[in-house]
């Protein structure tokens, strides 16, 4: 649903709705310092995909902006684990929204919830919610933009993927399985192989869904869930730069992950060997106090910098293993955690993220009554990337 302010709002009820092909009601996103240029007309749209395992069709659902002045590409959003399409417009949280900044700059978005959480199907075992199933689930959802089809109102001929955590995964399987699906990738809290103490820390505060919310109270064990008191120690935030609210709005809007995603996915040598298959220019964004992936300190002593993030150049070094063969630009956000989308700094962060793009996609902005022209990706930034 939405707020009078045009806000995505989520009730908690909601997240294991399955329902068929609906489009709820459009809204206007309202920029009061850029009138026309940060207008957006959004909707929920669901998309039919095929679920491995599953005989009937499956559904993934997203929030589907367009600004009324577009610049002909389109920004397909994939959150994390535990996280939902609210992670990119955050209720309560507005001046963190990349959705509502994608749409000041003319991006078009897509924000959607991944298979097997959210208000997308949830498969009776989470058994079945894959690494696989997941990827090509989210593949249907980029040839439905590529086509125009299940709600979605043209055909969008370039597509930006951009993913959280576990949803960089995705992205980057999706760019890794077919090189026409996506035309350039940014990946935010990525990395080679999280670091020991996640192993610990996802020991410590998952816990079976089922246990903590009604909804969720017939789903089996494999699906996994934080304990909403928790979400601030469970290894997301750099706490000096977190606010309550944002904490609390994590652990109001939170969603499922599937401890099958989890030991299904690429790690190590395999996502060295799935990288170097990726080819589209790719931006890779992580914060510096990156739990998973920055720090190297025991999860109850003082956070402590890896000599990985140290640097900008170190970050790039570190990152480069992985897409050696892609158009590879790297940054970490000072002061930011694995969450950098529900940090203060989320708003530095997202211009940091779109100044990657207009470089990447320049700037090719069309008016309201004429038809979008494609912007053709280049490779304008190679190596550590500060911003415009």
């Amino acid at each position: 649903m939405y707020s009078s302010s045009g806000k995505f709002t989520r009730p908690v009820s909601a997240a294991a709705a399955t329902v068929g092909m609906a489009v709820a009601a459009v809204c206007a996103v309202a920029h009061p310092a850029a009138a026309d240029i940060g207008r957006a007309s959004c909707r929920t749209v669901q998309i039919p995909v095929t679920i491995p395992g599953v005989p009937a069709p499956g559904r993934i659902t997203g929030d589907y902006c367009v600004p009324l002045l577009s610049n002909g590409t389109i920004l397909l959003t994939a959150g994390g684990g535990a996280e939902n399409a609210s992670y990119w417009n955050m209720p309560g949280l507005d001046s963190y929204s990349l959705i509502d900044a994608a749409a000041t700059e003319g991006y078009a978005t897509l924000a959607i919830d991944r298979l097997g959480t959210g208000r997308s199907t949830i498969p009776s075992s989470s058994t079945l919610v894959t690494y696989q199933a997941i990827v090509s689930a989210t593949h249907e959802v980029a040839v439905a933009l590529r086509r125009g089809q299940a709600g979605i109102d043209r055909q969008w001929h370039s597509i930006a993927g951009i993913g959280h955590s576990l949803g960089s995964g995705t992205i980057a399987g999706l760019a890794a399985a077919d090189p026409t699906d996506l035309d350039a990738i940014i990946l935010t809290g990525y990395g080679p192989a999280v670091s020991p103490e996640t192993t610990q820390l996802n020991a410590l505060y998952q816990v079976a869904a089922s246990t903590v919310f009604p909804q969720y109270a017939d789903l089996d064990s494999g699906y996994r869930t934080v304990i909403p008191n928790d979400v601030g120690v469970a290894g997301s935030f750099y706490l000096p730069d977190t606010s309550s609210e944002a904490l609390a709005a994590q652990g109001k809007y939170e969603g499922l992950l599937s401890t099958t995603e989890l030991s299904t996915r690429p790690q190590g040598s395999a996502a060295e060997s799935q990288g170097a298959t990726i080819k589209v220019p790719a931006f890779v964004v992580d914060g510096q106090q990156d739990r998973h992936y920055c720090e190297d300190n025991a999860i109850n002593d003082p956070p402590s910098i890896g000599v990985n993030c140290a640097t900008q150049q170190a970050f790039n070094a570190y990152e480069q293993p992985l897409l050696p063969n892609a158009c590879l630009a790297t940054s970490v956000v000072p002061n930011a955690g694995h969450a950098l989308q529900l940090e203060e700094n989320a708003p530095d962060t997202n211009r940091l993220l779109l100044g990657w793009l207009r470089a990447t996609f320049g700037r090719n902005r069309v008016s309201a009554d004429s038809p979008a022209q494609d912007s053709n990706p280049r490779c304008a930034v190679t190596g550590p990337f500060a911003g415009p």
